[in-house]
């Protein structure tokens, strides 16, 4: 994304099993940083689709009312962020 000069902290680790319907699974431990951006972003067309900045209200809305376009990590712990971001 292009982003440097963000100061970033872990604020939780965790572990999570997945299993998708085509058989693939996802077993991980993860960590999850948060931190404070100001600047544009430069979308890598070979790491991601596309990218937004989004309001956290309007992201837990979307999450609720279609929750099939997230991945089933990002679903466990936006919650989690919320709470830590409080």
């Amino acid at each position: 994304m292009g982003i440097d000069n963000a100061e970033l902290r872990e604020i939780f680790s965790f572990t999570y099993y997945y299993k998708f319907e085509n058989g693939l699974i996802e077993f991980e431990y993860d960590h999850v940083f948060v931190g404070e951006y100001k600047g544009e972003f430069k979308l890598n067309s070979n790491e991601a689709a596309e990218a937004k900045w989004i309001d956290i209200d309007e992201l837990v809305e979307w999450m609720k009312s279609k929750p099939h376009e997230f991945t089933p990590w990002f679903i466990i712990i936006l919650p989690k962020i919320i709470e830590v971001l409080k």
